[in-house]
């Protein structure tokens, strides 16, 4: 009953304010009542915040943020409580909505795989002993997979908010290249240095950081996610150096400065 008054109140037709009341209260119920559910319980509001955060990223007119943000955030918590085995069956969806050329499934899928890893590697007090290790496990298990996914979704989506005329479709594409910055942010923070260096994301923002870009909106916008980027990335890429972790990455042999990626050139930007 509640599950069905919850997602009545998120229904498109509805008062903003009551479908983020609704998505708030559902994600709530998942996280206070997930061990007293019985089975069948859990996998029905596991479907239910899948199915819900499908509408929303597929539903051709442009959502609001706070719609977005808590209909990633619901699935995020609906993984975090039932372990590595409902984020591995996610994953394949989350990269098909990644590689989407929609801007705002693609924004979806990259907040979805942001806020697992913000839940499990990064605020994570109230997880502890096997079902930390569980979690975590699922997590770094992937990183090689979806590092370079969150990579070709910001190159599809800098391109295209580069290059089109309307304003609307520029600020959905840019949202999409955030969302895949907040994603490699915190992965960034307690992934391996390895898969991130042969991602080819270091390299991307740190080229983009330095182009002169054509618009004010695209200096102060991008710059300020590259830059959160690498906050993120040189505490721990410096930890990792400082115990002596070796890096198996393509080094130019002329340039021993330069790593090689097969993707960079790829944005036309140097």
């Amino acid at each position: 009953m509640a599950m069905e008054t919850c997602r009545s109140l998120c229904a498109k037709t509805r008062a903003l304010e009551a479908r983020h009341f609704g998505y708030a209260t559902l994600r709530e119920l998942v996280r206070g009542r997930w061990r007293t559910m019985s089975e069948s319980e859990r996998m029905e509001m596991a479907a239910l915040a899948h199915g819900m955060l499908r509408e929303v990223s597929e539903g051709g007119a442009a959502e609001p943020y706070a719609v977005k943000s808590k209909a990633a955030t619901l699935m995020a918590e609906v993984v975090r409580q039932e372990g590595a085995s409902l984020w591995t069956r996610l994953v394949p969806d989350l990269m098909a909505m990644a590689a989407s050329e929609e801007p705002q499934a693609a924004e979806m899928g990259a907040n979805v795989i942001r806020f697992v890893a913000e839940d499990v590697a990064v605020y994570n007090e109230d997880l502890i002993g096997g079902r930390m290790r569980e979690l975590l496990g699922g997590l770094s298990s992937t990183v090689g997979t979806l590092l370079p996914a969150i990579y070709s979704l910001m190159e599809r989506h800098y391109t295209k908010a580069t290059s089109v005329a309307d304003a609307h479709l520029v600020k959905q594409h840019a949202a999409a290249v955030s969302a895949a910055l907040g994603a490699a942010s915190v992965y960034s923070e307690w992934a391996p240095l390895a898969p991130i260096m042969r991602s080819g994301l270091i390299e991307a923002c740190g080229m983009l950081l330095v182009r002169r870009m054509s618009s004010r909106f695209f200096l102060s916008f991008f710059r300020s996610f590259f830059l959160s980027f690498f906050r993120s990335f040189f505490p721990s890429s410096f930890r990792a150096s400082q115990s002596h972790s070796s890096v198996d990455v393509d080094v130019d042999d002329d340039n021993p400065t330069r790593i090689n990626h097969p993707n960079i050139p790829l944005w036309n930007i140097c």
